[in-house]
């Protein structure tokens, strides 16, 4: 059996140096989220996914 990895993303940065009102895991980079790219990429390799957030950004990521 083989076991796949969890995969932990520290995703606490609020983005106030970004300028925005945004959870920085929500910035656009090339016309997506951050998050978004980390998913593309990851979910197919893991079993699940933890995202570290700050509460103030956890309605907003889930939304998304």
């Amino acid at each position: 059996m083989t076991v796949r990895p969890t995969l932990i993303i520290p995703a606490a940065g609020r983005g106030t140096r970004l300028g925005g009102s945004i959870p920085k895991v929500l910035y656009p980079v090339n016309g997506r989220a951050m998050i978004d790219h980390l998913l593309a990429r990851y979910v197919p390799q893991v079993e699940r996914i933890v995202l570290v957030l700050q509460p103030d950004a956890l309605d907003p990521v889930r939304r998304h």
